[in-house]
C-alpha cells in the first residue's frame, strides 16, 4: 500500500470518526437504542442471549455490544461510540474495495457522498443498530470476494464464507442474502465459462465451508446452552412475522419496499435511495450480457463487477421491510462506489456531480449541527445515560421519570416494577425491575412466538403487586396513576396498587 493511500485513508477514518462521533452522543431513543443496550447489558451481567434475555437481531452484535459494557461500563454512549468505531473500521474496508474500480479522488468523492448520506443529520438520532455491525462484515465479505477473483485462490473464499457468517451472526437476514449472493456467483460464472464447472463447484464448497466453520460454534454453544429453539423463535419465527404485520410477506410488497414506492411522490428527495440500488441492478444485468457472448477470466473486470453486483443487491433487500431512511443507507452503503463509478463515466457528469456531491456534504453536515443545536443539555440520570445529550425538554422528562420511580420505591420498600411497554429503557430505570420473562418489551407481535408472556406479567401482579409502566395495556383493577410529566404519543403511565386485593390486566 502505498504512502499516498495510508495518508489518505487515515484522513478518511478520521473524519468519519470526528463526524459520527460528535452526532453519536446527542437524543436518547427510548425505544431503538434500549431494544440493543438492555440485552447487552443482560449478556454483561452474565445471563445467556435469546434464553434470558430477548434478542431482537443478530446474537453477534448483542456479545460485540456486551464486550464493550463490560470493559467500558454500564453505558447508552458505550455501544453509541462503539457503533462509530465499526463504521470507520467499515470506511477503511470499503476504500480498499472501491480503489480497486476508482482513482483516489473518486474514492474521496464516493466517502464524502457516503458521510453525507447518514440518515441522522435529520430526523433520526444515530443508532447503535445491528446492522451497522453487519455492515462491516458485509463489507469485508465483498472485499475478499474480489480478491478471490483477482488471484484465484481458495482461501479467499473460504474466509469469504466465514465472514458471511459473521454478518448472518450480526444480522440474520443481511447474511441469508448475502451467503445466497455468492453461491449464486459460482452457477452463472460456470455457465458464462469464466470457470469450469469442476472448478467453481470446488470454490464454492471452500465457500461453503467457511460458511459453516463461522456459523457452527454459535450453534453448538445455543445448544449446549438450552438457547437454540429461543434463538429460532427470535431470529427466524420473530423476524417473518414482523415482516407480516409492518409490510405482508408477498412478493408485491416486496417489490414496493426495494421501489420505495410509499416516496414516489416525493422522488426529489428521495430519489438517490432508488438511483443507487439501480446502478448495481444495471451493472448486474450488463456485465451478465457482456460475460454471455465473450468468455472472460475469472479476474477479468466484467467477472468482478458481476459478482459485485450480486453481492450488492443482495444488500438492497434490507429496504424490506422497514422503507425509511436508516435502512436505506446500511442497504446502499458499500454500493455508493460503484454508483460513483457508473456515473463518473462522462466527464461532465464527473465534474458536475463532484460539486454537487461537495455541497450536499456540507449541506448535510450543516442541517445536523442545526438539528443539534438545541440538545446540549447533559443527562447523568439515570446513570447509563451519563455521556448523552439531548433537548431540555427531553432531558427533564427522562430524569423526572426515573426520580419519580425512585422515590416511590424508596418510599415502599417492598416493591417490585415492570415494564408493559413497548419501550425497553422502562426496564432498565431502576434496579428493583423484574424480569418475569425474557421478554422485557411489551410487543403483541411476539406473541404467537412466546403464548405464556401475557399469563407470566398477569401472575407476577397478582402474586407481587408491582408498580408497572404501561402505554397501551390496560392498568389492573385496583391501580392508581401515579402522575409523569408527558412527552410521547400516546403517553407513557405508571401506575401503582391503590390498596386491597389486585386483578390482572385486563383485556390482554
Amino acid at each position: 500500500m502505498k504512502r499516498h493511500d495510508v495518508l489518505l485513508l487515515i484522513i478518511l477514518c478520521g473524519l468519519t470518526a470526528i463526524i459520527f462521533g460528535y452526532f453519536s452522543l446527542f437524543y436518547v431513543d427510548t425505544h431503538h437504542d434500549f431494544i440493543m443496550f438492555k440485552p447487552a447489558v443482560d449478556v454483561a451481567r452474565g445471563k445467556m442471549l435469546f434464553r434470558d434475555t430477548f434478542v431482537q437481531h443478530g446474537g453477534l452484535t448483542t456479545i460485540l455490544q456486551a464486550v464493550a459494557i463490560k470493559l467500558f461500563g454500564e453505558y447508552l454512549a458505550v455501544i453509541r461510540l462503539q457503533t462509530v468505531f465499526f463504521y470507520v473500521a467499515t470506511v477503511a474496508v470499503l476504500y480498499f474495495i472501491w480503489s480497486k474500480f476508482l482513482s483516489r479522488r473518486d474514492v474521496v468523492v464516493a466517502m464524502l457522498f457516503w458521510i453525507a448520506l447518514a440518515p441522522f443529520y435529520t430526523f433520526m438520532p444515530f443508532q447503535p443498530w445491528s446492522s451497522v455491525y453487519s455492515l462491516f462484515f458485509q463489507s469485508v465479505a465483498l472485499l475478499l470476494f474480489l480478491k478471490f477473483c483477482e488471484t484465484e485462490r481458495a482461501r479467499y473464499i473460504f474466509f469469504c464464507g466465514i465472514s458471511a457468517a459473521l454478518t448472518f451472526w450480526s444480522r440474520t437476514p443481511v447474511g441469508v442474502f448475502l451467503i445466497g449472493a455468492v453461491a449464486i456467483f459460482f452457477p452463472a460464472i460456470s455457465f458464462f465459462g469464466s470457470l469450469s464447472r469442476k472448478k467453481s463447484t470446488r470454490f464454492f464448497l471452500w465457500f461453503l465451508s467457511g460458511v459453516i466453520v463461522g456459523v457452527i460454534p454459535m450453534f453448538l454453544w445455543f445448544i449446549a446452552a438450552g438457547a437454540l429453539r429461543d434463538w429460532w423463535l427470535q431470529s427466524i419465527v420473530y423476524g417473518r412475522e414482523f415482516a407480516k404485520v409492518t409490510r405482508g410477506i408477498t412478493l408485491f410488497q416486496l417489490i414496493k419496499s426495494l421501489t420505495i414506492s410509499r416516496y414516489w411522490t416525493t422522488l426529489y428527495l428521495y430519489g438517490i435511495w432508488l438511483a443507487i440500488p439501480l446502478t448495481s441492478l444495471y451493472l448486474v444485468v450488463r456485465e451478465g450480457i457482456h460475460l454471455w457472448g465473450h468468455r472472460q477470466p475469472l479476474g477479468s473486470l466484467s467477472v468482478r463487477l458481476f459478482g459485485a453486483g450480486l453481492i450488492l443487491l443482495a444488500s438492497w433487500m434490507q429496504y424490506y421491510p422497514v422503507t425509511e431512511e436508516g435502512h436505506f443507507f446500511w442497504a446502499v452503503s458499500p454500493m455508493i462506489g460503484f454508483f460513483i463509478f457508473v456515473m463518473f463515466r462522462r466527464k461532465l457528469l464527473r465534474v458536475a456531480l463532484t460539486v454537487a456531491i461537495i455541497v450536499f456534504f456540507l449541506l448535510r453536515i450543516s442541517l445536523g449541527l442545526q438539528k443539534t443545536q438545541n440538545a446540549h443539555v447533559p443527562v447523568s440520570y439515570p446513570a447509563f445515560l451519563a455521556g448523552m445529550k439531548t433537548t431540555a425538554q427531553e432531558a427533564a422528562y427522562l430524569t423526572q421519570v426515573s426520580t419519580i420511580l425512585d422515590q416511590y420505591l424508596t418510599d415502599h420498600p417492598d416493591k417490585t416494577y415492570i415494564n408493559l411497554t413497548a419501550d425497553a429503557y422502562f426496564s432498565m430505570i431502576n434496579p428493583r425491575y423484574r424480569d418475569f420473562h425474557m421478554l422485557y418489551v411489551n410487543w403483541p407481535m411476539v406473541y404467537p412466538m412466546y403464548p405464556d408472556y401475557v399469563p407470566s406479567y398477569t401472575a407476577y401482579i397478582q402474586a407481587n403487586s408491582p408498580v408497572l409502566f404501561t402505554r397501551t395495556t390496560p392498568a389492573p383493577a385496583g391501580y392508581c396513576e401515579i402522575p409523569l410529566p408527558q412527552i410521547m404519543t400516546p403517553p407513557i403511565a405508571l401506575y401503582a396498587p391503590c390498596g386491597g386485593p389486585v386483578s390482572p390486566a385486563g383485556g390482554q
